[in-house]
């Protein structure tokens, strides 16, 4: 296994919908609102953990159809920092609960072989080395990487 950073997010709706149905206050706020995501949402602020019974409007684990939902004021989504803040849709998204912090997903290749890894294998993981998480990254449309991704060494992330 080789870890890679693993990417920041936050909640996020559009300004529309935030206009007709509010802006939630708390995590438990959640509960009264159109979301649009999969398993649990582990929130935390400080020391304080939350983790809403959110029923999801559309269930999905897709950045994308989440941010496409989103945009079309459907609700309010969990998504990537990194694709939140893209220069075509950063005016069209509200942060929600922003001080309160999203479990990151983590990112690692898993392989198996022999003892030495084959040359194309090698080839693979040196070229997610120099792009996952860093100034490189080409989802980051040449911003800084620093505030979208975690340490490439913290732990995975929890399951549901």
């Amino acid at each position: 296994m080789r870890p890679y950073p693993g990417t920041i997010r936050g909640l996020f709706a559009s300004p529309n919908y935030i206009r007709a149905s509010g802006r939630p206050a708390t995590p438990d706020d959640l509960t009264a609102h159109k979301c649009v995501g999969s398993e649990a949402w582990r929130l935390s602020r400080g020391q304080k953990n939350a983790t809403p019974n959110i029923l999801f409007g559309v269930v999905t684990s897709d950045p994308t159809v989440a941010l496409k939902l989103a945009l079309t004021g459907f609700g309010i989504a969990i998504m990537p920092l990194w694709m939140a803040k893209r220069t075509d849709v950063r005016n069209n998204l509200i942060p929600v609960l922003p001080q309160w912090s999203v479990e990151p997903i983590t990112l690692c290749a898993l392989f198996y072989g022999p003892t030495r890894l084959t040359p194309k294998v090698q080839v693979l993981l040196d070229f997610l080395d120099e792009y996952i998480g860093t100034d490189q990254d080409p989802r980051l449309e040449h911003s800084p990487a620093k505030g979208y991704f975690t340490d490439r060494m913290l732990a995975p992330t929890s399951g549901p």
